[in-house]
């Protein structure tokens, strides 16, 4: 049997096919389960899945709150089979208190940066395809020919350049190929450095995340800088 962490993209009422869930996150659509370790290799290839320990599993229900306790109205919903202080109100009504142990601290911290990278990875994985969504698929499948060829080509100018030649000819005489060849260089410098500053965003958040010491800490982090 494996631990797992995924997300649940058909409902928090549908856990992963073969799997024990054992509960969500309050946020973000994530989930904990328990699953065979045959049946996890069955499951879709684009399906994002974590392992993680059995101590995370349990703690997802600490998630996301920076209390050290909190109350549930049944003795027997404690992960770790406690016995739990029932807090009475005036009325005879109450409910039951949950204490956070030190290991439920260390293993709701864990889970909790694993769930926040995979949240920052999501939203720069957007911002990247947005970057991309001016492009189109045939050029982009160019990219690495086309300055190949134009690096060649500034170096030594009887270089072959098919792949040039085809995209000059379509110019119409508005282009030399040197002329070509340094827009390709330069146009592929300025797309790196975009990719480059989005990786570089991306990094501080998870540094951000990997340095939190507490819930609340990570908690306040947000990946898209809001």
């Amino acid at each position: 049997m494996a631990f797992i962490l995924y997300q649940t993209l058909d409902g928090p009422d549908k856990p992963l096919m073969g799997t024990r869930q054992i509960g969500v996150t309050s946020t973000h659509n994530f989930a904990t389960g328990e699953i065979d370790d045959d049946v996890i290799s069955r499951t879709p290839f684009d399906r994002w899945i974590q392992y993680i320990t059995e101590g995370e599993a349990n703690c997802v229900g600490w998630l996301w709150t920076a209390r050290d306790y909190k109350k549930v109205v049944y003795a027997n919903e404690d992960p770790l089979g406690r016995e739990l202080e029932f807090i009475e109100k005036e009325d005879g009504t109450g409910k039951y208190k949950i204490v956070k142990s030190d290991q439920e601290m260390v293993d709701s911290l864990s889970l909790g940066k694993k769930v926040k990278q995979k949240i920052n990875a999501d939203v720069y994985e957007r911002e990247y395809n947005k970057l991309m969504s001016t492009e189109s698929k045939q050029d982009t499948a160019l990219w690495r020919t086309q300055l190949q060829e134009a690096k060649s080509y500034i170096v030594d100018n009887s270089a072959s350049t098919p792949v040039l030649d085809v995209l000059l000819a379509a110019k119409s005489g508005s282009l030399t190929l040197s002329q070509l060849s340094n827009n390709v260089v330069t146009a592929s410098s300025n797309h790196d450095i975009k990719v480059a500053e989005l990786l570089l965003k991306q990094q501080v958040v998870n540094d951000k995340i990997k340095n939190a010491t507490t819930i609340a800490e990570l908690m306040a982090i947000r990946p898209d800088g809001n």
